[in-house]
């Protein structure tokens, strides 16, 4: 005979038995396709990361050619005049720096005024003319601003990067020694770009060398100062020389001062 189900669970229950349930893990393995997602979320995010970089890299790059490629105004303003593109017999620099040399053979003490213009119209026309070969092949159209013992000079300089003006602005003062004078600095950009003046001291003394001119770096009140030491003897013969009194900046124009003396004085 075959008990039936209620009597058996009675049995069980009588000896104390208990129907166990199916035991089911605490941790469950977790299934491939789930680890495979974690890996590619992970990978997205690494990818996000490394655009975001590139994305401000780039942002960076474009802000800094940006800068270099913002010319200051005096220059804008001296490059664009096209009467400097034009000769002018009376206004002729070298005409006039020539005058000048022959005056200051004589005993006495002399003084040039030279005009903004007759320097730019020499950058402009004489200068790619005569001596194109003095300057490097990346550097062309220098240009001069001049006010009030203020003088501003730019230059476009080309690089594999960008086109910008290099520019300096600087006032000049006689310094206490003969035929010395001081440069300071008030601001030296690419474009608008600031250069650190550590940066270019040495490329400066070079030029400056090459043109027979001593100079000295030292450290001023507000930032480094350029000491520029001109040579004793401008323009001489057999029984006079000339030294350099005063560099003057006015508006639109710079005046020289310099005294011939006999060289027995």
């Amino acid at each position: 005979a075959t008990l039936h189900p209620l009597r058996m669970n009675s049995f069980a229950n009588l000896i104390g038995l208990r129907p166990q349930p199916m035991a089911v893990p605490k941790n469950p393995a977790k299934s491939a396709p789930t680890n495979k997602k974690k890996a590619v979320g992970l990978l997205s995010w690494v990818g996000r990361g490394l655009l975001l970089i590139l994305a401000l890299g780039i942002f960076i790059l474009v802000v800094i050619r940006w800068k270099i490629t913002s010319p200051p105004k005096f220059y804008v303003e001296r490059l664009a005049n096209s009467e400097l593109l034009a000769a002018d017999p009376k206004d002729d620099l070298e005409a006039k720096m020539l005058d000048f040399r022959n005056q200051t053979r004589k005993v006495g003490t002399w003084q040039g005024t030279f005009s903004e213009d007759s320097i730019n119209r020499w950058f402009a026309i004489d200068l790619p003319k005569k001596f194109s070969s003095s300057l490097p092949p990346n550097v062309n159209n220098p240009r001069i601003a001049l006010s009030e013992g203020r003088c501003q000079i730019g230059i476009t300089v080309s690089t594999f990067f960008a086109t910008g003006v290099v520019w300096i602005d600087c006032r000049i003062e006689r310094s206490q020694e003969p035929n010395s004078f001081v440069v300071h600095v008030d601001d030296l950009r690419y474009g608008t770009l600031p250069i650190p003046l550590a940066y270019v001291e040495k490329q400066i003394s070079a030029a400056l060398s090459r043109q027979k001119i001593t100079c000295s770096w030292v450290d001023g009140p507000k930032g480094r100062v350029l000491i520029l030491n001109f040579p004793p003897v401008l323009s001489s013969t057999e029984k006079t020389f000339a030294q350099v009194d005063n560099v003057e900046f006015n508006a639109a124009q710079f005046r020289i001062v310099v005294t011939t003396r006999f060289r027995d004085q």
